[in-house]
Protein backbone atom coordinates (compact mmCIF):
# COMPACT_ATOMS: atom_id res chain seq x y z
CA UNK A 1 0.00 0.00 0.00
CA UNK A 2 1.24 3.13 -1.35
CA UNK A 3 1.52 5.89 1.69
CA UNK A 4 1.09 9.48 0.65
CA UNK A 5 2.99 12.24 0.96
CA UNK A 6 1.66 14.61 3.60
CA UNK A 7 5.07 16.53 3.92
CA UNK A 8 4.41 20.54 4.03
CA UNK A 9 6.07 22.90 1.50
CA UNK A 10 8.26 25.49 3.77
CA UNK A 11 7.06 28.70 3.74
CA UNK A 12 9.08 31.27 1.92
CA UNK A 13 7.27 34.33 3.30
CA UNK A 14 8.98 36.99 5.23
CA UNK A 15 7.87 37.74 8.57
CA UNK A 16 5.84 40.91 9.59
CA UNK A 17 9.13 41.58 11.78
CA UNK A 18 11.83 41.50 9.17
CA UNK A 19 9.72 43.83 6.85
CA UNK A 20 9.57 46.30 9.41
CA UNK A 21 12.85 46.28 9.92
CA UNK A 22 13.74 46.86 6.15
CA UNK A 23 11.58 49.40 6.15
CA UNK A 24 13.33 51.44 9.43
CA UNK A 25 16.70 50.59 7.82
CA UNK A 26 15.61 52.15 4.39
CA UNK A 27 14.31 55.18 6.25
CA UNK A 28 17.29 55.87 8.07
CA UNK A 29 19.62 55.22 4.80
CA UNK A 30 17.52 57.69 3.21
CA UNK A 31 17.44 60.59 6.55
CA UNK A 32 21.20 59.72 6.17
CA UNK A 33 21.76 60.38 2.57
CA UNK A 34 19.16 63.54 2.76
CA UNK A 35 21.94 64.71 5.53
CA UNK A 36 24.79 64.42 4.05
CA UNK A 37 23.82 66.27 0.90
CA UNK A 38 22.46 69.23 3.00
CA UNK A 39 25.35 69.09 4.80
CA UNK A 40 27.51 69.29 1.48
CA UNK A 41 25.28 72.11 0.04
CA UNK A 42 22.95 69.78 -1.23
CA UNK A 43 19.96 71.71 -0.03
CA UNK A 44 17.24 70.80 -3.37
CA UNK A 45 18.84 67.31 -3.67
CA UNK A 46 18.49 66.61 0.12
CA UNK A 47 14.50 67.74 -0.14
CA UNK A 48 13.89 65.29 -2.79
CA UNK A 49 15.63 62.52 -1.97
CA UNK A 50 13.51 62.74 1.06
CA UNK A 51 10.12 63.88 -0.80
CA UNK A 52 10.19 61.33 -3.14
CA UNK A 53 9.22 58.04 -0.54
CA UNK A 54 6.79 60.57 1.21
CA UNK A 55 5.28 61.40 -2.24
CA UNK A 56 4.70 57.88 -3.16
CA UNK A 57 3.27 56.88 0.63
CA UNK A 58 0.74 59.76 -0.51
CA UNK A 59 -0.11 59.28 -3.74
CA UNK A 60 -1.06 55.44 -3.40
CA UNK A 61 -3.21 55.98 0.03
CA UNK A 62 -6.09 58.16 -1.10
CA UNK A 63 -6.73 59.45 2.49
CA UNK A 64 -3.68 59.70 3.50
CA UNK A 65 -3.28 62.13 -0.03
CA UNK A 66 -6.24 63.81 1.27
CA UNK A 67 -4.98 64.59 4.94
CA UNK A 68 -1.87 65.97 3.83
CA UNK A 69 -3.84 68.55 0.92
CA UNK A 70 -5.91 69.80 3.72
CA UNK A 71 -2.34 70.14 6.29
CA UNK A 72 -1.17 71.81 3.96
CA UNK A 73 -3.92 74.33 3.23
CA UNK A 74 -2.94 75.62 6.75
CA UNK A 75 0.92 76.78 5.80
CA UNK A 76 1.79 79.08 3.60
CA UNK A 77 4.86 78.20 2.75
CA UNK A 78 6.73 79.60 -1.14
CA UNK A 79 9.27 76.87 -2.43
CA UNK A 80 10.25 79.09 -5.47
CA UNK A 81 9.71 82.40 -5.37
CA UNK A 82 10.30 83.29 -9.02
CA UNK A 83 7.76 81.16 -9.94
CA UNK A 84 6.05 81.40 -7.61
CA UNK A 85 5.30 78.17 -6.33
CA UNK A 86 4.10 77.43 -3.07
CA UNK A 87 3.73 74.49 -0.88
CA UNK A 88 0.26 73.64 -1.53
CA UNK A 89 1.05 73.53 -5.41
CA UNK A 90 2.95 70.52 -4.59
CA UNK A 91 0.25 69.11 -2.53
CA UNK A 92 -2.33 69.79 -5.03
CA UNK A 93 -0.25 67.67 -7.35
CA UNK A 94 0.41 64.94 -5.27
CA UNK A 95 -3.49 65.29 -4.57
CA UNK A 96 -4.23 64.94 -8.66
CA UNK A 97 -2.06 62.14 -8.82
CA UNK A 98 -3.61 60.08 -6.21
CA UNK A 99 -6.61 60.63 -7.81
CA UNK A 100 -5.55 59.29 -11.27
CA UNK A 101 -3.83 56.63 -10.43
CA UNK A 102 -7.68 55.80 -7.91
CA UNK A 103 -9.13 55.56 -11.38
CA UNK A 104 -6.58 53.67 -12.93
CA UNK A 105 -6.66 50.80 -10.42
CA UNK A 106 -10.92 50.90 -10.58
CA UNK A 107 -12.51 48.19 -11.57
CA UNK A 108 -15.28 50.92 -12.99
CA UNK A 109 -14.16 54.76 -15.10
CA UNK A 110 -15.85 57.77 -13.84
CA UNK A 111 -19.38 58.32 -15.19
CA UNK A 112 -19.76 61.92 -15.51
CA UNK A 113 -17.98 65.17 -14.99
CA UNK A 114 -19.86 66.72 -12.09
CA UNK A 115 -21.72 69.91 -12.94
CA UNK A 116 -19.70 72.65 -11.32
CA UNK A 117 -16.29 70.87 -13.09
CA UNK A 118 -18.06 71.67 -16.53
CA UNK A 119 -18.65 75.66 -15.27
CA UNK A 120 -14.91 75.48 -14.29
CA UNK A 121 -14.00 74.13 -17.99
CA UNK A 122 -16.39 76.64 -19.29
CA UNK A 123 -14.36 79.42 -17.92
CA UNK A 124 -11.20 78.26 -19.00
CA UNK A 125 -12.58 78.64 -22.47
CA UNK A 126 -13.84 81.76 -21.29
CA UNK A 127 -10.28 83.04 -20.54
CA UNK A 128 -9.00 81.48 -23.63
CA UNK A 129 -11.37 83.32 -25.89
CA UNK A 130 -10.70 87.01 -23.83
CA UNK A 131 -7.02 86.49 -24.44
CA UNK A 132 -7.00 85.98 -28.03
CA UNK A 133 -9.12 89.02 -28.13
CA UNK A 134 -6.97 91.27 -25.47
CA UNK A 135 -4.30 93.82 -25.28
CA UNK A 136 -1.58 90.94 -24.50
CA UNK A 137 -2.69 87.11 -25.26
CA UNK A 138 0.37 85.42 -23.97
CA UNK A 139 -0.48 86.97 -20.32
CA UNK A 140 -3.17 84.59 -20.80
CA UNK A 141 -1.47 81.56 -20.18
CA UNK A 142 -0.87 81.87 -17.00
CA UNK A 143 -5.03 82.72 -15.36
CA UNK A 144 -5.58 79.51 -17.86
CA UNK A 145 -3.20 77.39 -16.58
CA UNK A 146 -4.60 78.43 -12.96
CA UNK A 147 -8.12 77.70 -13.48
CA UNK A 148 -7.10 74.21 -15.07
CA UNK A 149 -5.22 73.31 -12.00
CA UNK A 150 -7.76 74.27 -10.17
CA UNK A 151 -10.15 72.34 -11.88
CA UNK A 152 -8.04 69.13 -11.77
CA UNK A 153 -7.83 69.85 -7.97
CA UNK A 154 -11.85 69.69 -7.72
CA UNK A 155 -11.80 66.66 -9.28
CA UNK A 156 -9.02 65.20 -7.37
CA UNK A 157 -10.76 65.75 -4.00
CA UNK A 158 -13.96 64.71 -5.64
CA UNK A 159 -12.42 61.09 -6.50
CA UNK A 160 -10.74 60.61 -3.70
CA UNK A 161 -13.90 61.56 -0.88
CA UNK A 162 -15.41 58.38 -1.80
CA UNK A 163 -12.78 56.81 0.80
CA UNK A 164 -13.03 59.60 3.03
CA UNK A 165 -16.27 61.19 3.67
CA UNK A 166 -17.43 64.76 3.14
CA UNK A 167 -18.26 64.78 7.27
CA UNK A 168 -14.69 63.56 7.98
CA UNK A 169 -12.84 66.16 6.20
CA UNK A 170 -14.70 68.94 7.38
CA UNK A 171 -14.01 67.90 11.03
CA UNK A 172 -10.46 67.85 9.89
CA UNK A 173 -10.13 71.02 8.35
CA UNK A 174 -12.41 72.39 11.51
CA UNK A 175 -9.91 71.23 13.89
CA UNK A 176 -6.49 72.24 11.73
CA UNK A 177 -8.24 75.52 12.29
CA UNK A 178 -8.69 75.34 16.45
CA UNK A 179 -5.20 74.47 16.36
CA UNK A 180 -3.43 76.95 14.40
CA UNK A 181 -5.91 79.92 16.21
CA UNK A 182 -4.69 78.69 18.99
CA UNK A 183 -1.70 79.71 18.41
CA UNK A 184 -2.19 83.02 16.57
CA UNK A 185 -4.08 84.23 19.42
CA UNK A 186 -1.09 83.95 21.96
CA UNK A 187 0.56 87.22 20.21
CA UNK A 188 -2.88 89.05 19.77
CA UNK A 189 -4.13 88.81 23.27
CA UNK A 190 -0.32 89.45 24.10
CA UNK A 191 -0.27 92.77 22.43
CA UNK A 192 -3.78 94.25 24.15
CA UNK A 193 -5.28 93.34 20.36
CA UNK A 194 -3.29 96.01 18.67
CA UNK A 195 -1.03 93.58 16.48
CA UNK A 196 -2.82 91.68 13.31
CA UNK A 197 -1.74 87.87 14.12
CA UNK A 198 -1.68 84.96 11.29
CA UNK A 199 -0.14 82.25 13.18
CA UNK A 200 1.65 80.17 11.15
CA UNK A 201 -1.04 80.74 7.78
CA UNK A 202 0.00 84.29 7.57
CA UNK A 203 -2.32 86.28 5.32
CA UNK A 204 -4.79 83.46 4.72
CA UNK A 205 -6.00 82.95 8.22
CA UNK A 206 -8.58 85.19 7.95
CA UNK A 207 -9.81 83.20 4.93
CA UNK A 208 -9.59 79.92 6.47
CA UNK A 209 -11.09 81.14 10.03
CA UNK A 210 -14.10 82.34 7.86
CA UNK A 211 -14.57 79.01 6.04
CA UNK A 212 -14.18 77.25 9.87
CA UNK A 213 -16.30 79.32 12.04
CA UNK A 214 -19.49 77.68 9.97
CA UNK A 215 -18.11 74.40 10.37
CA UNK A 216 -17.90 74.32 13.93
CA UNK A 217 -21.15 76.03 14.80
CA UNK A 218 -23.35 73.44 12.66
CA UNK A 219 -21.26 70.65 14.34
CA UNK A 220 -21.91 72.10 17.95
CA UNK A 221 -26.07 72.56 16.85
CA UNK A 222 -26.62 69.51 15.49
CA UNK A 223 -23.88 66.73 15.81
CA UNK A 224 -24.82 64.13 18.14
CA UNK A 225 -20.86 63.76 20.00
CA UNK A 226 -18.25 65.91 21.13
CA UNK A 227 -21.25 69.27 20.66
CA UNK A 228 -18.86 71.04 23.74
CA UNK A 229 -16.02 70.23 22.14
CA UNK A 230 -17.60 71.87 18.50
CA UNK A 231 -18.42 74.88 20.47
CA UNK A 232 -15.56 75.71 22.63
CA UNK A 233 -13.46 75.21 18.95
CA UNK A 234 -15.51 77.70 17.45
CA UNK A 235 -15.08 80.77 20.19
CA UNK A 236 -10.99 79.44 19.78
CA UNK A 237 -11.79 80.13 15.99
CA UNK A 238 -13.83 83.61 16.00
CA UNK A 239 -11.21 84.77 18.70
CA UNK A 240 -8.28 84.39 15.87
CA UNK A 241 -10.73 85.18 13.20
CA UNK A 242 -11.09 88.60 14.65
CA UNK A 243 -7.38 88.71 15.67
CA UNK A 244 -6.48 89.08 11.91
CA UNK A 245 -8.75 91.80 11.86
CA UNK A 246 -9.61 91.29 8.39
CA UNK A 247 -12.92 93.44 8.41
CA UNK A 248 -14.37 91.77 5.48
CA UNK A 249 -13.53 88.11 6.23
CA UNK A 250 -14.90 89.07 10.18
CA UNK A 251 -17.63 89.96 8.49
CA UNK A 252 -18.47 86.90 6.27
CA UNK A 253 -17.27 84.40 9.17
CA UNK A 254 -19.97 86.37 11.32
CA UNK A 255 -22.90 85.61 8.63
CA UNK A 256 -22.06 82.25 7.78
CA UNK A 257 -21.92 81.21 11.70
CA UNK A 258 -25.24 83.37 11.47
CA UNK A 259 -27.16 81.66 8.65
CA UNK A 260 -25.94 78.38 9.84
CA UNK A 261 -28.21 79.50 13.40
CA UNK A 262 -30.81 80.44 11.29
CA UNK A 263 -31.38 77.63 9.01
CA UNK A 264 -31.69 75.33 11.74
CA UNK A 265 -33.89 77.48 13.96
CA UNK A 266 -36.16 77.61 10.56
CA UNK A 267 -36.12 73.87 10.40
CA UNK A 268 -36.82 73.22 13.48
CA UNK A 269 -40.03 75.49 13.98
CA UNK A 270 -41.24 74.55 10.06
CA UNK A 271 -39.46 71.16 8.83
CA UNK A 272 -41.72 68.00 9.47
CA UNK A 273 -39.28 65.72 9.39
CA UNK A 274 -37.67 66.74 12.96
CA UNK A 275 -41.67 65.30 14.54
CA UNK A 276 -41.05 62.12 11.89
CA UNK A 277 -40.35 58.77 12.19
CA UNK A 278 -36.71 59.59 10.70
CA UNK A 279 -35.08 60.54 13.37
CA UNK A 280 -34.26 57.88 16.32
CA UNK A 281 -34.77 60.30 18.89
CA UNK A 282 -38.32 62.03 18.69
CA UNK A 283 -37.42 65.19 20.97
CA UNK A 284 -33.68 65.77 17.96
CA UNK A 285 -36.02 68.61 16.97
CA UNK A 286 -36.29 70.35 20.64
CA UNK A 287 -32.43 69.07 21.18
CA UNK A 288 -31.13 71.13 17.98
CA UNK A 289 -33.45 74.57 18.86
CA UNK A 290 -32.00 74.18 22.99
CA UNK A 291 -28.70 74.48 21.19
CA UNK A 292 -28.83 76.55 19.14
CA UNK A 293 -30.34 79.42 21.71
CA UNK A 294 -27.24 78.08 24.08
CA UNK A 295 -24.77 79.06 20.89
CA UNK A 296 -26.42 82.55 20.45
CA UNK A 297 -26.46 83.36 24.18
CA UNK A 298 -23.17 82.28 24.52
CA UNK A 299 -22.40 84.66 22.26
CA UNK A 300 -24.03 87.61 23.20
CA UNK A 301 -21.97 86.96 26.83
CA UNK A 302 -18.82 86.50 24.82
CA UNK A 303 -18.16 90.42 24.22
CA UNK A 304 -19.96 91.74 27.72
CA UNK A 305 -17.10 89.20 29.27
CA UNK A 306 -14.28 90.80 27.26
CA UNK A 307 -15.80 94.70 27.79
CA UNK A 308 -15.68 93.16 31.81
CA UNK A 309 -11.90 91.59 31.79
CA UNK A 310 -10.47 93.05 28.81
CA UNK A 311 -12.19 96.49 27.31
CA UNK A 312 -8.75 97.40 26.01
CA UNK A 313 -8.90 94.85 23.54
CA UNK A 314 -12.23 95.59 22.02
CA UNK A 315 -11.51 99.03 21.86
CA UNK A 316 -8.62 98.01 19.58
CA UNK A 317 -10.22 96.25 17.04
CA UNK A 318 -13.23 98.61 17.27
CA UNK A 319 -10.63 101.31 16.14
CA UNK A 320 -9.71 98.70 13.09
CA UNK A 321 -13.15 99.48 12.20
CA UNK A 322 -13.78 103.16 13.00
CA UNK A 323 -13.60 104.17 9.26
CA UNK A 324 -15.96 101.50 7.99
CA UNK A 325 -18.67 102.51 10.35
CA UNK A 326 -18.44 106.62 10.05
CA UNK A 327 -17.81 105.40 5.89
CA UNK A 328 -14.52 107.33 6.45
CA UNK A 329 -12.32 105.28 3.89
CA UNK A 330 -8.95 105.33 4.70
CA UNK A 331 -5.55 103.10 4.41
CA UNK A 332 -7.01 99.59 2.22
CA UNK A 333 -10.13 100.17 2.36
CA UNK A 334 -9.51 103.56 0.34
CA UNK A 335 -7.34 101.61 -1.36
CA UNK A 336 -10.12 98.74 -2.88
CA UNK A 337 -12.43 101.44 -3.38
CA UNK A 338 -9.84 103.17 -5.75
CA UNK A 339 -8.95 100.08 -7.62
CA UNK A 340 -12.96 98.99 -7.62
CA UNK A 341 -13.46 102.35 -9.56
CA UNK A 342 -10.66 101.41 -12.18
CA UNK A 343 -12.05 97.88 -12.47
CA UNK A 344 -15.33 99.82 -13.65
CA UNK A 345 -13.62 102.19 -16.12
CA UNK A 346 -12.10 99.25 -17.42
CA UNK A 347 -15.03 96.90 -17.94
CA UNK A 348 -17.00 100.42 -19.51
CA UNK A 349 -14.26 100.12 -22.12
CA UNK A 350 -14.39 96.89 -22.62
CA UNK A 351 -17.76 95.52 -21.99
CA UNK A 352 -17.97 92.05 -24.02
CA UNK A 353 -14.40 90.31 -23.61
CA UNK A 354 -12.62 92.83 -21.58
CA UNK A 355 -9.17 93.82 -21.88
CA UNK A 356 -8.02 90.02 -21.58
CA UNK A 357 -6.68 87.83 -18.27
CA UNK A 358 -3.68 89.00 -16.90
CA UNK A 359 -4.06 92.58 -17.95
CA UNK A 360 -5.68 94.58 -14.81
CA UNK A 361 -2.13 94.37 -12.90
CA UNK A 362 -0.79 95.96 -16.02
CA UNK A 363 -3.39 98.73 -16.24
CA UNK A 364 -0.79 101.48 -17.38
CA UNK A 365 -0.28 99.39 -21.10
CA UNK A 366 -4.16 99.71 -21.55
CA UNK A 367 -4.21 103.29 -20.15
CA UNK A 368 -0.94 104.96 -21.24
CA UNK A 369 -2.19 108.38 -19.64
CA UNK A 370 -2.46 107.00 -16.61
CA UNK A 371 1.70 106.00 -15.70
CA UNK A 372 1.52 109.18 -14.74
CA UNK A 373 -0.45 108.19 -11.64
CA UNK A 374 1.61 107.35 -8.75
CA UNK A 375 -1.43 105.51 -7.73
CA UNK A 376 -1.06 103.20 -11.14
CA UNK A 377 2.50 102.41 -10.32
CA UNK A 378 1.48 101.33 -7.06
CA UNK A 379 -1.35 98.99 -7.80
CA UNK A 380 0.84 97.05 -10.10
CA UNK A 381 0.71 93.20 -10.18
CA UNK A 382 -2.42 93.88 -7.69
CA UNK A 383 -6.00 92.28 -8.67
CA UNK A 384 -9.05 94.76 -8.16
CA UNK A 385 -9.80 92.88 -4.57
CA UNK A 386 -13.21 92.00 -5.76
CA UNK A 387 -13.56 88.74 -7.67
CA UNK A 388 -16.75 90.04 -10.11
CA UNK A 389 -15.14 93.68 -10.43
CA UNK A 390 -11.57 91.89 -11.64
CA UNK A 391 -13.07 89.71 -14.14
CA UNK A 392 -15.51 91.89 -15.57
CA UNK A 393 -12.48 94.34 -15.73
CA UNK A 394 -10.15 91.74 -17.59
CA UNK A 395 -13.04 89.05 -19.35
CA UNK A 396 -16.22 91.30 -19.83
CA UNK A 397 -19.74 90.27 -19.33
CA UNK A 398 -19.15 87.04 -20.69
CA UNK A 399 -16.03 85.87 -18.27
CA UNK A 400 -17.84 87.55 -14.76
CA UNK A 401 -20.58 86.24 -15.94
CA UNK A 402 -19.19 82.37 -16.06
CA UNK A 403 -17.55 83.08 -12.83
CA UNK A 404 -20.82 83.98 -10.87
CA UNK A 405 -22.21 81.32 -13.02
CA UNK A 406 -19.90 78.29 -11.62
CA UNK A 407 -20.54 80.49 -7.64
CA UNK A 408 -24.34 80.16 -8.25
CA UNK A 409 -24.31 76.16 -9.11
CA UNK A 410 -22.55 75.68 -6.51
CA UNK A 411 -24.89 77.13 -3.42
CA UNK A 412 -27.56 75.78 -6.07
CA UNK A 413 -26.10 72.14 -4.93
CA UNK A 414 -25.06 73.06 -1.56
CA UNK A 415 -29.18 74.45 -1.25
CA UNK A 416 -29.96 70.62 -2.17
CA UNK A 417 -27.97 68.90 -0.22
CA UNK A 418 -29.51 70.31 2.95
CA UNK A 419 -33.07 70.18 2.05
CA UNK A 420 -32.59 66.19 1.23
CA UNK A 421 -31.19 65.85 4.85
CA UNK A 422 -33.14 64.83 7.48
CA UNK A 423 -31.20 62.73 10.03
CA UNK A 424 -28.80 64.44 12.70
CA UNK A 425 -24.93 63.79 11.50
CA UNK A 426 -25.73 64.75 7.84
CA UNK A 427 -27.57 67.86 8.89
CA UNK A 428 -24.53 68.73 10.52
CA UNK A 429 -22.67 68.05 7.13
CA UNK A 430 -25.23 69.96 5.01
CA UNK A 431 -25.99 72.66 7.55
CA UNK A 432 -22.06 73.51 7.29
CA UNK A 433 -21.94 73.06 3.18
CA UNK A 434 -25.07 75.34 2.54
CA UNK A 435 -23.43 77.96 4.69
CA UNK A 436 -20.15 77.60 3.23
CA UNK A 437 -21.47 77.87 -0.34
CA UNK A 438 -23.76 81.11 1.01
CA UNK A 439 -20.36 82.54 1.34
CA UNK A 440 -18.46 81.56 -1.49
CA UNK A 441 -21.25 82.90 -3.45
CA UNK A 442 -21.68 86.34 -1.21
CA UNK A 443 -18.03 86.97 -1.45
CA UNK A 444 -17.74 86.70 -4.58
CA UNK A 445 -19.78 89.39 -5.13
CA UNK A 446 -18.41 91.69 -2.89
CA UNK A 447 -15.20 90.40 -2.02
CA UNK A 448 -13.44 86.73 -2.62
CA UNK A 449 -10.44 85.64 -4.87
CA UNK A 450 -11.70 82.13 -5.31
CA UNK A 451 -10.56 81.96 -8.72
CA UNK A 452 -7.09 83.41 -8.23
CA UNK A 453 -3.90 81.69 -7.64
CA UNK A 454 -2.41 81.19 -4.31
CA UNK A 455 -4.04 79.23 -1.45
CA UNK A 456 -7.68 80.87 -1.36
CA UNK A 457 -8.36 79.34 -4.68
CA UNK A 458 -7.78 75.91 -3.87
CA UNK A 459 -10.05 76.23 -0.82
CA UNK A 460 -12.80 77.06 -3.15
CA UNK A 461 -11.89 74.20 -5.10
CA UNK A 462 -11.94 71.63 -1.92
CA UNK A 463 -15.07 72.33 -0.66
CA UNK A 464 -17.02 72.52 -4.07
CA UNK A 465 -15.87 68.80 -4.13
CA UNK A 466 -17.22 68.24 -1.07
CA UNK A 467 -20.12 70.10 -1.66
CA UNK A 468 -20.95 67.93 -4.96
CA UNK A 469 -19.42 64.56 -3.61
CA UNK A 470 -22.24 65.25 -0.43
CA UNK A 471 -24.95 65.72 -2.76
CA UNK A 472 -24.81 61.98 -3.93
CA UNK A 473 -24.20 60.84 -0.84
CA UNK A 474 -26.19 62.44 1.67
CA UNK A 475 -29.94 61.27 0.14
CA UNK A 476 -32.98 62.15 1.17
CA UNK A 477 -34.78 60.75 4.48
CA UNK A 478 -38.30 59.57 3.42
CA UNK A 479 -40.80 62.19 5.08
CA UNK A 480 -38.37 64.51 4.54
CA UNK A 481 -39.83 68.28 4.09
CA UNK A 482 -38.27 69.92 0.76
CA UNK A 483 -39.87 73.49 1.89
CA UNK A 484 -36.51 74.63 3.73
Amino acid sequence: MRTEDLSVEPDHTIAPSRIGLLVLMAVFVFILAAVLLWMNNRASLAIALVAAPVGLVLVTNPRWALYQFVFCCYLLFVVVESVPLILLDLSALVLIAAAFLDVVLSDRLPRRMPAIGWWYLAFAVVLCISGVFGYAPERAVRPVARVVFLLGTFIGVYRLSRHLSPTHLLQAFFWFAVVHSLIALVPFIASGGVARSFGFSLRILDELTMLALPIGVSFAVWSPRRRLGFLLGSLVVLGALVGTQSRAPIGFGVLAAGFVLLIGWWRTRTHRSLRSAAFENRTAGHAAARRIWSVVALAAMVPVVLIVLKPTLLLAVYERFDSLVRFEPSGTLLLRLQLWERAIGAFLDHPLLGMGPGMFQHYGEVYPGARFNPFTLYISGLSAHNMTLHYLAETGLIGAGTAVGLFATQFRISRRVWRQTADMTPAATASALYAIGFVLLVSTLIEGGWLFGGQVGFLAAFFMALITRASETLRCTPGASQTT
